[in-house]
């Protein structure tokens, strides 16, 4: 079963990540290790994972608590490791931090940069 590393869980990483385990992929959220991301974390053990799969509201999809937890780290080693593609929904300006995490995690796997914007990819060729 595939594993699909998305870094970043707002709403465009969460949109992605919770449609793909939906699918069957097996998903890891790579987050900050931030005290954000800890009340984060331990919101998700409580009540679950939910994203928007529709511009209309109730379209909702959600992961329940027991399974959502083991799917958010903060650890990029963990995160992706043996991951068959990573998919980057971070804010632009989180590129070069992001891309430099890649690189230290010897991630060899296809990148897909979920951000809006323009020059990423010009921002990462060296």
């Amino acid at each position: 079963q595939p594993c699909i590393a998305v870094v970043g869980a707002g709403a465009v990483g969460g949109f992605f990540g919770i449609l793909l385990h939906r699918a069957g992929y097996r998903v890891r959220f790579l987050v900050r290790d931030s005290e954000r991301s800890r009340l984060r974390r331990e919101a998700v053990a409580r009540v679950g994972y939910t994203a928007l799969i529709s511009v209309e509201p109730e379209f909702r999809a959600s992961i329940p608590p027991e399974v959502a937890t083991t799917m958010f780290c903060s650890d990029p080693a963990e995160c992706l490791r043996e991951c068959s593609c990573v998919l980057v929904a971070t804010k632009r300006t989180e590129t070069e931090a992001v891309h430099r995490i890649l690189l230290a995690s010897g991630v060899t796997c296809p990148v897909v940069f979920l951000q809006n914007g323009v020059q990423v990819a010009e921002r990462l060729t060296p």
